[in-house]
């Protein structure tokens, strides 16, 4: 990465209702979860994701990612779900 580049760390996981969606609901989750952090990853030209999980959950975090990313426009968090069990990522805006 360049110097004018940015690392985000981010720590993520699921919500404790996750637990309880069916396996297809789950499923269509994760399909959603995926295609949204594609386009942000093309959008923003995502060049380096590496993903960690955690020893033990630390409440709902499960996992530490590490994305690096030319420059950085903006952060916030966005939930891919309307009912909040859904997997949260970041979505650089």
């Amino acid at each position: 990465m360049g110097d004018n580049g940015i690392t985000v760390l981010y720590k993520g996981g699921r919500l404790a209702s996750w637990h309880r969606l069916s396996e297809a609901a789950k499923k269509a989750y994760e399909q959603e979860h995926v295609e949204l952090m594609l386009t942000v990853a093309q959008e923003h030209r995502l060049q380096r994701l590496e993903g960690f999980r955690l020893i033990a959950p630390q409440g709902e975090y499960e996992r530490f990612w590490a994305m690096d990313f030319p420059t950085l426009e903006g952060g916030g968090s966005v939930d891919t779900g309307g009912d909040g069990t859904a997997v949260r990522c970041l979505r650089i805006l």
